[in-house]
């Protein structure tokens, strides 16, 4: 009875143990590795888990510290350790890598840099710019503009030479073929004339025999055509009447008695403008009266001197 009551008690204490036991056994254990999600910002940027990298952007780890990092073309490197313990999302947002552009015209300070079409600065030129597609151009007063196109992917150096923008001149003179057209006062050429020019300042003259030379000067910043009809260059006829055949007691003066014709038509004074070529002179005074032909050439003065004389015969 004593050792039944020994098996009995013994069987009590060993009992709840063996319960506890498999209780115990029961229960899920805890987590050993966890997903570790990556949010990169550019998408398409290559990721590395503790060096190894990844399909994806989802990474499975054990608990504790990590490094991560991503790479991408046209940025810059990103690095971390970040401690895991738990399922976690790490955002990362990659800074573009940037490069040197330097710009210059070797011939003209100053000029306007534009890049992409927007003003960027002036020659010389350097900025940091990140990766990616450029045009470049470079432009100046009474240049011709200067424009490449590239891809960005490391430093770049431009170094330009513009080039004098030039003009079309033409020079016409519309009733004198052939008219001498001088540049700034040299000879240039003949009319119709025609030239390529670069922007200044000008002075055009279109000259020939017999004719008023024509001048302009003008400043030359884009095409310009000119075109004159020349005026015939006239001659000068001038009357002088010697003091000896003046008759000073003559009420409201002597030429209000003289008349002068030419090619029939009255003129008045004493000073005629013809244009060149044969001319009739005619000179009126009370009733006598003398007249000729006479060749007069541009530019050229003649002066007739009438007297009054006495042929004894």
């Amino acid at each position: 009875m004593k050792k039944f009551a020994i098996l009995a008690l013994a069987a009590f204490l060993i009992l709840p143990g063996a319960v506890f036991a498999q209780r115990t056994a029961t229960q899920p254990a805890a987590p050993t590795s966890f997903q570790l999600t990556i949010a990169v910002n550019p998408g398409n940027a290559a990721i590395f888990v503790d060096g190894t990298q990844i399909k994806g952007n989802v990474a499975t780890v054990t608990a504790g510290n990590h490094t991560v990092m991503t790479q991408a073309k046209g940025y810059l490197d990103f690095s971390t350790t970040v401690s895991v313990a738990g399922n976690m999302t790490l955002p990362i947002t990659m800074q573009p890598a940037t490069f040197q552009l330097s710009v210059n015209a070797a011939n003209v300070k100053g000029a306007q840099v534009m890049l992409n079409g927007a003003m960027a600065g002036a020659t010389p030129f350097a900025g940091q710019i990140a990766p990616g597609s450029y045009t470049v151009t470079v432009q100046a007063p009474g240049f011709l503009s200067y424009s490449e196109s590239f891809t960005l992917a490391g430093p770049k150096a431009i170094n330009v030479t513009l080039q004098p923008a030039t003009f079309q001149l033409s020079v016409n003179a519309t009733n004198v073929k052939g008219a001498q057209v001088l540049l700034n006062g040299g000879a240039a050429g003949t009319a119709p004339f025609n030239t390529q020019l670069s922007p200044g300042t000008y002075t055009v003259t279109v000259q020939a025999p017999g004719f008023v030379s024509y001048s302009e000067s003008f400043m030359l910043t884009g095409p310009k055509s000119i075109s004159v009809t020349l005026q015939p260059a006239m001659g000068t006829v001038s009357i002088n009447l010697p003091a000896a055949s003046i008759n000073t007691d003559l009420k409201g003066g002597h030429w209000s008695q003289i008349l002068i014709f030419v090619d029939g038509a009255p003129q008045k004074g004493q000073t005629v403008q013809v244009t060149p070529g044969r001319h009739l002179i005619k000179i009126t005074s009370g009733g006598l009266q003398i007249e000729g032909f006479y060749d007069i050439q541009a530019g050229q003065t003649i002066t007739f001197e009438p007297y009054l004389g006495i042929n004894v015969k």
